[in-house]
């Protein structure tokens, strides 16, 4: 399978590295960056091609995009125009342009998503199926792993991270809040939300604690007599403390099994 990677942040390198080592049953069709010296120093460390993205779409049968929510739309429609699938990193994306579902729907696309830093996305598809009636995440952070979020700019919120003596809620709303709160830290809310009952009716909670040295999600559904609960430990990313190393591993198993006779899994 030929994979195009479309962005070269930390996420992105990891993924091209690991499609580089997968060789022959995967390959690199090309590499693309809005910051083209990154792009050409990525492809010339793999031997791999650098390309713009319309060259990358042509060439690939599945791209990675592993952007940022503001450019993930635009990537994802241009390349299910251009008939190649894709498989998105940035689901935040999602909430950034809602017609974007039923644009890929509408237009025969295909577009994978990982399960990112949590797990239970099999097991809340099932209970979907008898009738969702609550779904719940819990997130707790290293308070160096949630500053710079855009939450935390305004006023009355500046000062939730300063005095940390334990475990401290600094959030809770809608999936849809947190993504505007929190773009870089919980993808995963739009994941949950998309398996589940939407971003409205999916509910987070944040907690910084200042003793945390790994993240912990829990996921908390309910359909009928059926029950979910799940809990998932993780050190952040090396490179990028915001990103789950869980979530980035994620990828790396969907497309192992995108690629595999055999797949394991709803």
């Amino acid at each position: 399978m030929k994979i195009g990677i479309v962005g070269t942040g930390a996420v992105g390198r990891s993924i091209a590295a690991f499609v580089a080592a997968e060789a022959p049953r995967l390959k690199v069709a090309g590499i693309c960056d809005a910051d083209e010296r990154r792009a050409h120093a990525l492809a010339a460390e793999l031997g791999v091609p650098c390309r713009d993205l319309g060259q990358v779409l042509r060439v690939s049968d599945l791209v990675v995009e592993a952007t940022a929510a503001s450019a993930m739309p635009g990537i994802v429609r241009r390349a299910v125009t251009a008939g190649t699938k894709v498989l998105a990193l940035s689901v935040g994306g999602f909430a950034v342009d809602e017609d974007l579902v039923a644009f890929v729907q509408e237009s025969g696309g295909e577009v994978y998503l990982p399960s990112g830093g949590i797990v239970g996305i099999d097991g809340l598809l099932a209970l979907r199926e008898l009738g969702l009636t609550r779904v719940e995440i819990t997130t707790t952070k290293a308070p160096r792993s949630l500053t710079g979020a855009p939450y935390f700019q305004r006023p009355e919120n500046g000062a939730l991270l300063e005095g940390l003596d334990g475990p401290r809620r600094v959030f809770s709303g809608s999936a849809r809040e947190a993504i505007a709160a929190f773009p870089a830290n919980v993808n995963l809310a739009i994941t949950v939300s998309l398996a589940g009952l939407g971003m409205d009716r999916t509910r987070i909670s944040i907690f910084a604690d200042p003793a945390a040295t790994v993240t912990r999600q829990r996921l908390s559904a309910e359909a009928g007599a059926c029950r979910l609960e799940t809990e998932v430990e993780g050190p952040p990313l090396p490179e990028n403390p915001r990103t789950s190393l869980l979530a980035a591993n994620s990828v790396k198993a969907l497309l192992r099994d995108l690629s595999s006779a055999v797949r394991v899994g709803t």
